[in-house]
C-alpha cells in the first residue's frame, strides 16, 4: 500500500500526511516532480510521481532516487540510456490514460511503446485510473489489453495498480500488486471496508428556535422543517462548509458563517454541535449533494485554517 500526497496532502500538508502514514505504507505518490522534491527530505520511503516529464526532468528525477512516470518514446530513450550508464535497470511507471487528465498512453501508443521498452534495460510499473463507473467495464479492458501487449513484446513488468481508494477493496483490486490509497486517507470508504473520517468538525451554538417562530432558515424560502428545533451554529461556506449540504444531515441552510440545523432536541446556546467525527461515514455525509470527498475535504481545509 503506497499513500497519494498530491496538492500539498490534499490541502492538509503533506509533512503531515507523511507523518502519519509512513509507518503503515511503502512508499509515496506526489503529484509532480516539485512535489517530489518537497516530501523528499521528510522521508526515506520511495517517492513516485504521478504526471509525465521531458527527457531531462525524468532523468534528473531518476538521479535524484525517484520513481518517474514515463509517457512518451523520447523520455524512454533517455531513461534507457541512463540506465545503460549506471548498470541497472531503472524502475518508472507507465500509465495508460483512462480519460483526459491523467497521463500516460493511448491505446494506438501501447505497442511502439512496450516494444522499446523492452529493450531499454527498464523495470515498468503499469498503472491506470478507474474514474467514472460506467466506464470503468471498458478502462479495465484497455488495461489488461496493454497489459498483454507489454508482456507480450518482452518488456519487464514488475507491478501494475489500476485504482486508488475507490476500488481498494474490490475483486478487480485482487489483480493489482499495490494499492494507492489516497482520499481514504481522510475516511472516504465509497463501498469498502468503513474506514475511520479523519476531520472532526465542531460548531460553536449561536441560537436555538422553534422551528414555527421563524419565517425561513437563512436564505431559503419558507418551507416546512420536519423538526421542532432549528439549532444555528457558527459554521458557513466561508469557512468551507458547501453551501449543497443543505437539505442533508439535517442541515437546513448553509449561510456566509453560519448553518442552520433541523433537530428534535434543543441544543444549549454557547455550546459545541458536532458536525463531523470519526464515526461519521464521510461518503454518506456528502451522499446526494454532488459533491466529491476530494473536493470537500480540499475546500474545507483550505478555507477553515484554524
Amino acid at each position: 500500500m503506497w499513500a497519494v500526497v498530491k496538492a500539498d496532502g490534499y490541502g492538509w500538508g503533506a509533512a503531515r500526511l507523511v507523518r502519519c502514514t509512513e509507518p503503515e505504507v511503502e512508499g509515496f505518490f506526489a503529484g509532480d516532480a516539485g512535489e517530489a522534491r518537497e516530501i523528499r527530505p521528510l522521508t526515506r520511503r520511495p517517492i513516485a510521481v504521478l504526471t509525465a516529464c521531458g527527457p531531462d526532468e525524468t532523468v534528473a528525477l531518476l538521479e535524484e532516487g525517484f520513481v518517474p512516470n514515463v509517457a512518451s518514446l523520447d523520455a524512454l530513450a533517455a531513461v534507457g540510456r541512463w540506465a545503460r550508464g549506471h548498470g541497472d535497470p531503472a524502475r518508472i511507471r507507465v500509465g495508460i490514460v483512462p480519460a483526459a487528465g491523467w497521463s500516460g498512453l493511448l491505446p494506438d501508443a501501447v505497442e511502439a511503446f512496450a516494444k522499446a521498452a523492452a529493450s531499454a534495460h527498464v523495470e515498468i510499473e503499469l498503472w491506470t485510473h478507474l474514474t467514472a463507473p460506467e466506464l470503468w467495464t471498458d478502462q479495465r479492458a484497455r488495461f489488461e489489453a496493454a497489459t498483454a501487449q507489454f508482456k507480450a513484446a518482452g518488456a519487464r513488468v514488475v507491478g501494475t495498480d489500476i485504482a486508488s481508494t475507490l476500488l481498494s477493496a474490490r475483486e478487480s483490486q485482487r489483480e493489482s500488486s499495490r494499492t494507492r490509497i489516497g482520499i481514504g486517507l481522510f475516511g472516504a470508504s465509497f463501498d469498502g471496508p468503513k474506514l475511520r473520517c479523519a476531520i472532526r468538525i465542531d460548531a460553536p451554538v449561536t441560537d436555538v428556535l422553534p422551528s414555527g417562530a421563524v419565517a425561513s432558515a437563512g436564505y431559503r424560502a419558507a418551507e416546512r422543517v420536519d423538526a421542532p428545533w432549528l439549532v444555528v451554529v457558527r459554521c458557513g461556506y466561508a469557512d468551507g462548509l458547501p453551501t449543497r449540504l443543505a437539505g442533508s444531515n439535517k442541515i437546513v441552510s448553509v449561510g456566509m458563517q453560519y448553518a442552520v440545523l433541523a433537530r428534535n432536541a434543543p441544543e444549549k446556546v454557547g455550546g459545541t454541535f458536532r458536525l463531523l467525527d470519526e464515526s461519521s461515514d464521510l461518503c454518506i455525509f456528502l451522499a446526494n449533494t454532488g459533491i466529491s470527498p476530494h473536493e470537500f475535504v480540499v475546500g474545507f481545509r483550505k478555507k477553515n485554517n484554524k
